[in-house]
Order: structure tokens, then C-alpha cells, then sequence
């Protein structure tokens, strides 16, 4: 583990908590109530209320009684779902019909490491990845080497850089994050460069794909490099979840796909330490990736509207200030973060800010704003990840009695009822107006007069 990779997760998760290094609290920190956070990464609204009322028929349902654990049970409709969704990916059906299903992505990636345990792996991750990760690596105390990427290339790992890394390194294990943290997504052409190094060294490649399905242009499907790992399945794993496009973060639903070995290996590790997952989780699942393709396409266009709001808020701050404070150069065009670059403070503050832990710090102490250092994220300089989605979550939820009525026609029916799919458009969008206001003012007004008073020190 790199001790500076430690040491900017360490700082970043005192900062965010408004601790000083000791671990005291000293200032205000992103969770306490009367902060404006831009850096919880929960879900973007409310679950669909059909998604609710197939979780209750599930509890009401003998087949999924808690009181049994159900090993070696499966749910064959949703894992056909997510075969069927690795073949749409271009996917090989030797790898996409080897799926494995975990308690959420962070059950998979333990899996990953507890397999490596004692093996000496060298791992590699480029910028915009993760922030657990690096806690992850510590816990099992495993090389994990960030691979600092370039804004010419949206933050994106290049072949060249790989390859250098490969040889420098002595690189083993790749961990690939597609779509990335801050939103880019690989193309077809840079997965296929990719692949042809990891196949020549022999690199193994897991690839992070939970915020696949966000992509905010909904003719546009996340690209995978496991199609070009046919002849080599064993050396990669494709990993998604429902916690991101479906919104049940707490639900802890994840699954992969790869060859035999691998993921023989990881079930094995993942049933060891989990016997089996909640039937009732998996319904909640399956129901909504049958079903809720509109709710999904609302959630992705709602991501696109706020990253366009951030983008011109930060235009209007930079006029405001009269410099270019902040770039916004790399933009999402999935997922629920947004990168902002604000190098320009490094010198205009003559170091006083040098870091995005330095920057964070100072907006929680000064405005009560928490936005999230992306020095945990392998970036370096100053930058910051607005996390964009979860504003406004609470004000996204549905008036309960409605909700109550799906529910108590799916019991008195015994299934969802087809209404619960006719939830009146005005209902989506107006509850989203609150998380929008609250991120427009939280930049406009906060950021920029914190930034102002910044400057004129």
C-alpha cells in the first residue's frame, strides 16, 4: 500500500468528518445537520414504489420465510436478467453465463482480496476510482499502486501508461473503474488498447462497472473489456450492482460475471463468509430491472440536468470572481459525481490551499458546505467531487399513503399491481426540485463567497 494513497484516504475521511489528525472533532464535519453535503453518495430518489411492494411480498411470502437461510437457493428469473445483460455488453456467453452474486460490489471486491491473500499480488488502479479501495488494501495489506492519469484523456488510463506502469511496476492485477468516479466512459477503441497490454504481461483485470446503467444519454451503453478477454477468461471480472442505477444502496445486491476458475474461486469465498443473500433483496431486484426501465431513464436524465446546473453555476462563479477559479474541462456523462478543478487556488493563495482536503476543510469551516477531496480518489492537486445525486434525496419520496395503497393492492392481489408503474409523471419531476435548489444555491452563493473571502486574504 502506498503511503501516500493511505495518507490522502486517511486525511480526506478526518477532514470529511471534521476531525484534526488526532481524530478530534474541531470543526463542523459532512454529517452533522446543519451542513449542506455535496458529498453522500446515496441513491438519486426514493426506490420505485413497485420495487417496495415486491420487497412485501416477498417478506409475506413462505418460499422466502426468514427464519430460513436458503443456501444454494437462486433467483433464476433476475440471474437469467443479469446473464442476459452481460451478453448485451458484448460479452462472450463462456464468461456471462459464469455469474456470481454477493452481498453489493464491497462483498465481491473482499472476495477478491481474501482469494489473493499470501499471493504477492501488485495491484494497479488508475485515477477516479473508489475511495474504499485503498482501506481495502491496507486491511489486507496489498500493493495498490494509483497510476495518476491526465485530463487529456477525461482521467482515463491510456495503453502507453498501462504498459509503462506493467514494466516499471511489475504489475499484476489491474482494478479498472467503468464509468469512472467523476463519470467518463471508456470507448470501445481504449478498453481494445487496454486488453492487448493485459493480455501480452498476463494482467488481471477487474473491472468496476456499478454505475453502468447511469449513463445520462439513454442510447448509450457502458462498453466492457471482457469482450476482447474470450480466449483469456479467467483473467478478468466484470462487476455491477443494484445500488447506483436502481437506488437500494442499503438493499446490498452485486453481482460479476468471468471465467470458471475466478469466479468459482470468488462464490466459494463470498458464500464462505455470506451463506446466501436475501430473497427479499433479490425480489426488490428483480422487480426493478424487469420493470422499471422509465424510472431508470427519469434518474439518468435528472443526473444530466444537475450536471448542467454545476457546470453553469461554476461559469457564473468563475464571471462572478473574474478568474478562472475553477475548470470543469472533465465532465460526466454518466454516474453521480462531479469533478471541479480548483488548482488555481494553490498559487493564488500562495499554498495556503494545496489540496482538495485543504479546500474542503476550509468551505466546512467557513460556509458549512461539504463537498468531497478527490485526493482520495487519485487525483492530486486541488479538486473536489460534488456528489450531485443524493441532494434533496428525502424530498424525493412519495406521499406514504400512496405508497400504502400499491403496497396493500400487491397483497390483496397477490403481485404488483400494474399502477404502480403510472405514478403521474409531475409526482418524479417536481420532487426533484428541492435537491436542484439546494445544489444551485449551495454553489452559487456558498462556493462563491467562500471563494471570495479565500481570495481576498
Amino acid at each position: 500500500m502506498s503511503n501516500l494513497l493511505f495518507h490522502a484516504y486517511k486525511n480526506a475521511r478526518n477532514v470529511l468528518s471534521g476531525n484534526d489528525e488526532t481524530g478530534m472533532k474541531v470543526f463542523p464535519g459532512m454529517f452533522d445537520s446543519d451542513v449542506v453535503s455535496l458529498s453522500h453518495g446515496d441513491g438519486t430518489r426514493r426506490p420505485q414504489c413497485g420495487i417496495i411492494s415486491a420487497g412485501v411480498l416477498a417478506l409475506l411470502n413462505d418460499r422466502y420465510s426468514p427464519d430460513d437461510y436458503h443456501v444454494m437457493t437462486h433467483n433464476a428469473e433476475l440471474e437469467t436478467w443479469i446473464i442476459d445483460d452481460f451478453k448485451a455488453d458484448g460479452i462472450h456467453e463462456s464468461l456471462a453465463n459464469n455469474i456470481v452474486l454477493s452481498h453489493g460490489s464491497t462483498s465481491l471486491f473482499d472476495a477478491i482480496f481474501t482469494y489473493y491473500i499470501g499471493k504477492g499480488r501488485r495491484y494497479l488502479v488508475p485515477s477516479s476510482f473508489y475511495h474504499n479501495l485503498i482501506k481495502w488494501s491496507a486491511l489486507y495489506h496489498e500493493h495498490l499502486t494509483c497510476q495518476y492519469t491526465k485530463i487529456e484523456n477525461d482521467y482515463k488510463l491510456t495503453a502507453e501508461e498501462l504498459s509503462k506502469s506493467v514494466s516499471e511496476k511489475e504489475i499484476d492485477t489491474l482494478f479498472l473503474f467503468n464509468p469512472t468516479q467523476t463519470g467518463a466512459i471508456y470507448t470501445d477503441a481504449e478498453l481494445m488498447a487496454l486488453s492487448k497490454v493485459c493480455i501480452e504481461f498476463n494482467i488481471t483485470v477487474f473491472v468496476d462497472s456499478v454505475f453502468s446503467g447511469t449513463e445520462f444519454n439513454d442510447e448509450e451503453r457502458t462498453p466492457q473489456m471482457a469482450k476482447y478477454f474470450t480466449q483469456y477468461p479467467d483473467n478478468i471480472v466484470t462487476i455491477k450492482s443494484a445500488s447506483k442505477f436502481l437506488n437500494l444502496a442499503n438493499v446490498r445486491v452485486g453481482w460479476a460475471c468471468g471465467g470458471d476458475n475466478i469466479i468459482a474461486a470468488l462464490r466459494d469465498i463470498c458464500s464462505a463468509k455470506n451463506p446466501s443473500i436475501s430473497n427479499v433483496a433479490l425480489e426488490m431486484v428483480k422487480y426493478g430491472v424487469l420493470h422499471c426501465h422509465e424510472y431508470i431513464r427519469e434518474n439518468n436524465l435528472e443526473s444530466a440536468q444537475r450536471a448542467r446546473i454545476i457546470d453553469a453555476s461554476v461559469y457564473d462563479i468563475n464571471n462572478s470572481l473574474g478568474e478562472q477559479v475553477i475548470n470543469t474541462t472533465h465532465k460526466p456523462a454518466a454516474g453521480h459525481g462531479f469533478l471541479l478543478d480548483f488548482d488555481y487556488l494553490i498559487k493564488a493563495t500562495h499554498g495556503r490551499i494545496k489540496s482538495g482536503c485543504d479546500l474542503v476543510a476550509y468551505l466546512l469551516k467557513e460556509q458549512k458546505l461539504s463537498l468531497s477531496p478527490a485526493d482520495s480518489l487519485g487525483f492530486t492537486g486541488c479538486k473536489v467531487r460534488v456528489a450531485f445525486s443524493s441532494v434533496g434525496l428525502k424530498s424525493t419520496y412519495l406521499d406514504s399513503e400512496y405508497e400504502r395503497n400499491v403496497a396493500m393492492d400487491s397483497i390483496t392481489i397477490g403481485r404488483v399491481p400494474v399502477t404502480a408503474l403510472r405514478v403521474p409523471r409531475r409526482q418524479h419531476t417536481d420532487y426533484f426540485d428541492a435537491g436542484r435548489g439546494i445544489l444551485d444555491h449551495s454553489l452559487r452563493n456558498s462556493l462563491r463567497t467562500a471563494l471570495a473571502n479565500l481570495l481576498k486574504k
